[in-house]
């Protein structure tokens, strides 16, 4: 019984360790996917300001090559 409770109480102890370890593994990986989301929403920022920028020099060269 008492080789039981010893082994219960060691197998309870490495799951708190896996727990642990792995609740750190997800504070680290959520705070890696929102730095992700971040460069990800700063790339959408610049493609739409470049998609912009091309537009009005598009627009700007047709209006040129009319004059």
């Amino acid at each position: 019984m008492r080789q039981q409770q010893e082994e219960l109480q060691q197998m309870n102890e490495e799951l708190e360790e896996r727990s642990t370890q792995q609740t750190k593994q997800n504070v680290e990986l959520e705070a890696k996917n929102l730095e992700l989301e971040s460069l990800r929403q700063g790339y959408a920022d610049k493609a739409h300001q470049l998609s912009i920028t091309s537009k009005y020099k598009s627009e700007f060269l047709a209006n040129m090559s009319h004059d």
